[in-house]
């Protein structure tokens, strides 16, 4: 959940407080501790999970002539609107531990607004910050009008995908209901879409035309540590034919081994060997896999039998925490969206290839070893701009 935290002063800059060096006024941790002289400073963060807080921020002291009083204007607006929120603007002496940050105000408005809080309600505390509380994001409903039979274990739903066009829900799971056909319905993982079509791994679908819907939300689960990233050669893997595209992906048969349970999801493959259709040849994220499938992020496959290969190196970084529902590599396949760890390298997007009820596996080649409390989001997450004006 992206946020603004918005510090500003526009009479007097308040002075270097030597208590708490390397926090700037405005600045996380580790920016320089030059006051901004135009009276703005803005740094963007991801708020973290339900219950914890954001960024510290020290007010700074006031050189004591000037007798300045300081009042606060805290704002929230939701780009992507949560169906339930409450957030805190939150106060304390020290920037650790979290614990001792006591509520200041609370804000519950879906609509987003403008808070003003008086300087009596901030006297004494030297850092600020935004806490939510809870968010519960409102789930995407997508209305599916029809899916053809499934190819190579794909199948193509067709309906209005509204923010679905350049794959832009490639790794979210969706449920879909309403089919007549059981099969038809279900939950699958996203591997293309467009704003007409959704891609979805069920190997099962039949054709079927009838009013249907596909659904999808945010799952937030809380971290504790990542491990530095390692490197494992992929390969190479015997294939035997290619398919024609379906959407987004290609998908390829032969001796995957290793490649159960989408293991491969996010390595990147090389593909060599086919001659009939170039374009069947190339350099691919997989997207999905079995112990015979590889299904490849290559729009311009098509049918050809013929021997060849696929290489490549699995970049992969451990996370530990709580993963409800992860046992058995249930998250494998899915995009997990990584917020929260000082080091920058250890957030960003990434495939998940393994899980368990305690770790993820991610294909994060630059993470490095790191200990702090993070959240990982599957899904599609609400986005929150919150701003800190004095």
């Amino acid at each position: 959940m992206p946020a603004i935290l918005h510090t500003s002063n526009k009479v007097t800059c308040p002075v270097l407080d030597d208590a708490f060096n390397g926090y700037s006024w405005g600045h996380m941790s580790g920016y320089n501790d030059t006051p901004p002289t135009d009276g703005v400073t803005e740094y963007a963060e991801a708020i973290p999970a339900n219950g914890t807080i954001g960024l510290q921020f020290n007010l700074r002291r006031f050189p004591a002539a000037t007798n300045q009083e300081r009042a606060i204007t805290w704002e929230y607006e939701f780009p992507n609107a949560p169906s339930a929120v409450s957030l805190s603007l939150v106060g304390s002496l020290r920037p650790w531990p979290t614990s001792e940050y006591v509520v200041i105000d609370t804000g519950t408005n879906l609509a987003g607004e403008v808070r003003a809080v008086p300087q009596d309600k901030i006297a004494g505390f030297r850092f600020l910050a935004i806490q939510v509380n809870s968010s519960t994001a409102v789930s995407l409903v997508l209305a599916l009008a029809s899916v053809v039979t499934s190819v190579s274990g794909s199948a193509v739903y067709t309906g209005t995908i509204t923010g679905g066009a350049a794959n832009a829900y490639v790794g979210l799971t969706f449920v879909i209901n309403g089919f007549q056909n059981p099969s038809n319905n279900g939950t699958f993982i996203a591997t293309a879409s467009s704003a007409t079509t959704l891609t979805l791994l069920n190997a099962n679908a039949v054709a079927e035309t009838f009013s249907a819907v596909a659904t999808t939300g945010v799952t937030p689960y809380n971290t504790s540590s990542v491990a530095a990233a390692t490197s494992t050669a992929v390969g190479p893997l015997s294939l035997t034919n290619a398919e024609t595209a379906v959407g987004a992906n290609t998908t390829y048969e032969g001796t995957i081994t290793g490649g159960a349970q989408n293991a491969y999801a996010g390595v990147l493959f090389t593909v060599a060997g086919f001659v009939t259709t170039p374009a069947n040849n190339g350099t691919y994220v997989c997207v999905a896999s079995t112990t015979s499938t590889l299904t490849l992020a290559n729009s311009g496959g098509f049918a050809e039998a013929h021997p060849a290969t696929a290489s490549g190196t699995q970049n992969s970084a451990v996370y530990t925490g709580t993963y409800t529902g992860g046992a058995s590599n249930a998250f494998a396949g899915l995009i997990f969206t990584v917020t929260g760890f000082t080091n920058a390298a250890n957030n960003g997007v990434f495939y998940a290839s393994a899980s368990t009820a305690t770790t993820l596996t991610l294909s994060n080649a630059n993470a490095v070893a790191e200990v702090a409390s993070a959240v990982l989001y599957t899904g599609l997450p609400e986005s929150i701009i919150a701003k800190i004006s004095g």
